[in-house]
């Protein structure tokens, strides 16, 4: 929960989400999507057709739809390994609601977009920095959670003492 005046108001997704995200044409290659991922040190890139937010690409994509595919990343498309249509949220949504609404798309990130347009990302880990949101996290966490995502509840647990 975020403090404002002596008030406790919800903390919302605008709060913690990344503003500058980077994004790539659905016709890219492959190649190009690793080479900005590796330059900017991050984990995905959401595909756009001009300002409209059409896909997200990870690199859990790349190993799948690339890698195990034996294909070559100079000779396939982002559009061909993107993951679409893509689950958003919204900047004014809470935290809770943006946490089970990744719970339930079995998704580690969230585009944020508003009016057909994106207007940021934020992850699971971003989200682990609200103490509600860990306890949130601990009850939505089940048999049928993903590894990926236990790992990231896990290692939130551990630091914060809650094993």
């Amino acid at each position: 929960m975020a403090v404002k005046v002596g008030i406790l108001v919800p903390l919302r997704v605008e709060d913690v989400m990344v503003h500058d995200v980077i994004t790539i044409a659905p016709g890219a290659k492959a190649a190009q999507a690793v080479e900005l991922m590796t330059k900017h040190e991050i984990g995905c890139l959401i595909a756009v057709d001009g300002e409209t937010p059409v896909g997200i690409v990870t690199e859990r994509d790349m190993l799948n739809r690339v890698l195990r595919a034996r294909a070559h990343p100079a000779d396939i498309d982002v559009g061909e390994i993107m993951s679409s249509p893509l689950v958003v949220g919204r900047p004014k949504m809470g935290v809770e609601e943006a946490v089970e609404l990744m719970f339930k798309h079995k998704i580690k990130k969230l585009p944020v977009v508003e009016h057909g347009r994106l207007r940021g990302l934020v992850t699971m880990t971003d989200l682990a920095c609200s103490l509600n949101t860990i306890k949130m996290m601990n009850k939505l966490a089940g048999r049928r959670t993903p590894k990926r995502m236990l790992k990231v509840v896990d290692y939130y647990n551990r630091i914060l003492g809650y094993e």
